[in-house]
């Protein structure tokens, strides 16, 4: 009779598996990609950014005009309350506006008005009325008028001629 050791027990439960190889780790991530259309979305995607901030840019150099009259508008409306101020509006407030017509219009156009068909013009680039038909009528008289006659005008009318002349310096368009 043949004596047959009996079974060594074995530190695992699992039976050992012949071939049993170790999971494979994947590499790092690499921070550039490797495929081209990446590419080509990073330089589509550049391309939006470099067009808007030059359409940017030419915006505001074209809207600088636009900023200096209306800082210049403000330092009129600060004289306003002054002593003298309402002269020294009625003398500035009329040139303003011409000059910055004269800025963004043909000069042959709008260098000749005066009257009516200076209004006309500032109502066809504002897009209104307000001043043929509302404060702006005071517009030719206050550029030509005499200290009596600007003394003579209401402060509200004056207050009423800027706040349109403001509208105007913000919205017009050439």
């Amino acid at each position: 009779m043949t004596v047959v050791p009996p079974p060594v027990a074995s530190p695992t439960p699992l039976p050992v598996v012949e071939g049993l190889k170790d999971i494979v780790v994947p590499g790092p991530i690499a921070l550039v990609p490797r495929t081209i259309g990446w590419y080509v979305l990073l330089a589509v995607a550049l391309s939006i950014v470099a067009g808007s901030l030059l359409r940017l840019r030419r915006r505001r150099a074209a809207n600088l005009y636009r900023r200096q009259a209306l800082a210049e508008l403000d330092a009129l409306v600060k004289v306003l309350g002054e002593r003298g101020g309402r002269h020294q509006v009625a003398a500035a407030l009329p040139e303003l506006l011409k000059r910055v017509a004269l800025h963004v219009e043909p000069r042959t156009s709008v260098a000749r008005l005066t009257g009516e068909e200076w209004l006309g013009q500032l109502d066809r680039m504002y897009g209104g009325d307000g001043f043929t038909k509302g404060a702006g009528r005071l517009l030719p008289n206050l550029a030509y008028g005499t200290s009596a006659f600007v003394s003579g005008v209401p402060r509200a009318e004056i207050d009423a001629l800027v706040r349109l002349s403001r509208e105007w310096l913000e919205t017009h368009h050439p």
